[in-house]
């Protein structure tokens, strides 16, 4: 080992070590190595229908099969967004993990459409074994200084748990959703707005055209679980709003996971800063 580093450090304590007695070209090329071989994602040209210069929240890259604290986080509070988690669950929180960390501790707004409902007669219901309000619970730990909005079509699972507020919502109905975003303690704007509900591509654009004015400058706007089957839809959408908001990147991530091929993919909008 170089210049009086102990072997016997645990994997939490490597870094700091090498912080403390290494150069930073030696730390840099140790990081290279232990990097080789990890799957990760790089975005590529394909992945963007559109980016506009300026400073940009979206990391340059992530490891798609790495567990974060998110992930652990998510997991324990019963959401399908964490990583390993058997059929038909996603991996997201490897990269919202990258995406957010920067603002964790920050008193952000976030609201996410779809809290989870296990009403059978209700489309894309959890099933059974669904926990309503596990993510909104999940980003209430994660971003402890935060104020986190929710919205279902199912009236029975609104529910209020200090810094969480939730409200009703039908996303396929304009007039419903520019009610709610008109009710009693709605923030004005969000840092961060999450399409979780129904995962239709007419469902997904109505809520898309009548919530991006209520993203932030800076702001990210997320739409889950889109099927493989409507990634085409997308791409042909997509460039048509890139005119209308020459401000906002735009992306659509297919993330690969083992455990699900047909809707682990995002579409994700970053409302630019100015240079």
């Amino acid at each position: 080992m170089y210049a009086g580093i102990s072997m016997n450090i645990n994997k939490y304590q490597w870094k700091d070590s090498l912080k403390q007695h290494l150069p930073g070209f030696l730390q840099t090329a140790i990081r290279g190595i232990i990097a080789i071989g990890r799957p990760k994602i790089f975005y590529t040209k394909e992945s963007f229908i559109q980016k506009s210069p300026g400073r940009s929240a979206i990391p340059a890259s992530f490891n798609y099969e790495k567990t974060t604290p998110l992930c652990r986080l998510m997991k324990e509070q019963g959401t399908d967004k964490a990583l390993f988690q058997g059929t038909s669950r996603h991996n997201y929180t490897t990269f919202y993990y990258r995406l957010f960390k920067k603002i964790r501790y920050k008193g952000i707004n976030l609201f996410e459409l779809g809290i989870g409902t296990t009403d059978p007669s209700i489309a894309a219901n959890m099933g059974s074994n669904g926990v309503p309000g596990a993510s909104l619970r999940g980003w209430k730990k994660f971003f402890p200084a935060g104020n986190i909005c929710g919205a279902d079509i199912d009236r029975n699972i609104l529910f209020e748990d200090g810094r969480v507020r939730t409200f009703y919502c039908d996303q396929t109905d304009p007039f419903t959703i520019k009610h709610m975003w008109k009710e009693e303690g709605m923030p004005a704007c969000f840092d961060i707005i999450i399409d979780d509900g129904l995962h239709e591509f007419e469902a997904n654009r109505c809520f898309l055209e009548n919530a991006l004015k209520k993203l932030k400058t800076g702001g990210i706007y997320i739409i889950e679980d889109v099927l493989e089957a409507d990634i085409p839809k997308w791409k042909e959408y997509l460039p048509e709003q890139a005119g209308l908001y020459p401000d906002l990147n735009m992306m659509v991530l297919s993330i690969p996971n083992k455990f699900n091929n047909w809707d682990n993919n995002l579409i994700v909008l970053e409302k630019q800063l100015s240079i």
